[in-house]
């Protein structure tokens, strides 16, 4: 009972920022942008939490996008994460079947960290 009531708050919260930061994504900074891709991951982990299958992969699938050109270990530890939480989902959203399938590609050589 407590993860809804969870998830409905995390629902309530970014139901009322992301539309607006989804608008200015790109005018900010590296880590304002890197902040917003953990915002929109943390979106579809609270959607998920609440049943919302469909919602929770264009959240991940926003996320990832929005990701692409940001080098962020933390960033790449949250995809894993959701893509396990998701996985199981796979085959009853297309949306979360992209994102499971996005994430078996290797990453983009700006994606790797310096060793």
């Amino acid at each position: 009972m407590a993860d809804l009531w969870l998830a409905e708050q995390g629902l309530h919260r970014f139901g009322l920022v992301l539309p607006a930061t989804q608008v200015r994504f790109d005018l900010r900074g590296v880590t304002r942008a890197r902040n917003l891709v953990l915002d929109q991951l943390s979106l579809a982990e609270a959607l998920l939490h609440a049943g919302e299958i469909d919602a929770a992969g264009q959240a991940a699938l926003t996320a990832v996008e929005k990701s692409d050109a940001i080098v962020s270990g933390r960033i790449d530890a949250r995809i894993t994460a959701e893509n396990r939480r998701l996985h199981p989902h796979a085959r009853d959203s297309a949306d979360v079947a992209e994102f499971v399938a996005h994430q078996s590609v290797p990453p983009s050589p700006t994606r790797q960290h310096p060793a």
